[in-house]
């Protein structure tokens, strides 16, 4: 029996949120094929829904098709102006086209004007994109005027979708302060919104970004050398998580505050589950890791210099990421 177009979206959904992205993909493929013959209008939104899911996936090509196919139907300028977000962050995510990925989001502007809800979207992935430059003070500012603008919205809207924007940017700006640098200051407000983020994100039950905040709340704890507490967390994210991409990001994470708090077998034993599961990580993923690594391996040296014993898999990670 054929299940009705509005049952596989809602099932999609569900999927996706609970990294389920295989059967997502699946499910959307499958109301897309409704959608040409019966109801030709959803057509943009599914496709920017399983051009996403293709991204989770780590598949960069069948999602850019899907985003591409989007902007060449007229119905609604919001998801031509969605697919041009969707664009500009795979850009981000596995080209590091910077410079591309400004266009793609001048584009969505073109359609979904500055202070519309479509605009704070843009805005928000914006302030990625400074985050990627190295920009972070812009990228917190972006981030915070989207936030600002997404909180009106959800007022006016009150939809489960205007909660997830509103969330993801919050996220996002936990996120940038974490790497600009945390102070005291800084870590309080980083902690309190990306526990805000959790918590809407629990209430929608989506799984995959309650482990992307916790991740983010580990990192404040372990910035702020509150080693067990970041250790308790991250362990909380990698129970939630399914998807090799996200585990591989959590066991790094891991592998630091064991270091700094001196449980050496057990840094190497998260480092091995990394090593594992590299493959999966985008060009984002890794410049973020990147980043961290160097400061940990300077550690690590340190300690071999002063007669600790060399660990392989750390050379071998470093090998892979340089």
């Amino acid at each position: 029996m054929t299940q009705s177009l509005e049952t596989l979206m809602e099932q999609a959904g569900v999927a996706g949120m609970g990294e389920d992205w295989e059967s997502a993909e699946k499910l959307y493929s499958e109301a897309l094929a409704i959608a040409r013959e019966k109801k030709p209008d959803m057509m943009q939104r599914i496709l920017n829904l399983r051009g996403v899911q293709h991204m989770m996936m780590g598949h960069r090509n069948p999602a850019w098709y899907d985003f591409e196919e989007a902007t060449s139907y007229l119905n609604y300028k919001d998801q031509i102006a969605q697919a041009h977000i969707n664009m500009a962050d795979l850009l981000r995510e596995f080209d590091n086209d910077i410079e591309e990925a400004h266009r793609q989001l001048d584009y969505a502007l073109i359609f979904g004007k500055e202070g519309t809800y479509i605009g704070a979207i843009a805005s928000d992935y914006r302030g990625l994109v400074h985050v990627q430059e190295g920009n972070y003070d812009k990228a917190i500012a972006t981030h915070e005027t989207a936030a600002s603008l997404l909180e009106g919205y959800l007022e006016e809207m009150q939809t489960d979708e205007a909660r997830s924007s509103l969330a993801n940017c919050m996220h996002h700006i936990a996120e940038a302060h974490l790497l600009k640098g945390i102070t005291t200051s800084a870590g309080d407000y980083a902690m309190s919104q990306a526990e805000r983020a959790h918590d809407i994100f629990q209430e929608l039950g989506d799984t995959y970004m309650m482990a992307r905040t916790l991740m983010t709340i580990g990192e404040v704890y372990s910035h702020s050398n509150e080693y067990s507490a970041s250790i308790a967390v991250f362990k909380r994210a990698l129970r939630l998580t399914k998807h090799p991409r996200t585990k591989a990001r959590i066991h790094f994470d891991l592998a630091r505050p064991y270091l700094a708090s001196g449980k050496l077998d057990d840094m190497t034993g998260q480092l091995k589950e990394f090593e594992g599961n590299i493959g999966h990580l985008t060009v984002s993923d890794k410049a973020y890791i990147m980043k961290e690594f160097e400061p940990m391996y300077k550690s690590y040296r340190h300690k071999v210099e002063n007669g600790f014993m060399p660990i392989p898999v750390i050379e071998k990670i470093r090998r892979s990421l340089t």
